[in-house]
């Protein structure tokens, strides 16, 4: 099932599926997967970080703060994909 083409088919998709289907409507990850992977994200950032000489008190501030404007991007104190894009420019 593709999202982002036509709404109504997007919708239809949907629809079909919920009623033939569900299995389909599944999350591949559960939410503790994906915040286990996350979490092992940020630490293989901070060791790198770290072995790059920063100070790991730094590092942990810095990644924070990273955390949080993401957050603020998912829950729209910041604008749309701003942090994403910043950091997939990088």
């Amino acid at each position: 099932m593709a999202a982002g083409g036509d709404p109504t088919r997007d919708a239809l998709d949907i629809l079909r599926a919920v009623m033939i289907e569900p299995v389909k409507l599944r999350p591949r990850q559960t939410p503790d997967e994906v915040t286990q992977a996350a979490a092992s994200r940020f630490a293989d950032l901070a060791r790198s970080m770290q072995d790059r000489g920063h100070e790991p008190k730094a590092v942990a501030h810095f990644l924070n703060r990273v955390l949080f404007c993401l957050f603020a991007e998912d829950v729209g104190l910041l604008p749309r994909r701003l942090m994403t894009d910043l950091i997939d420019s990088r």
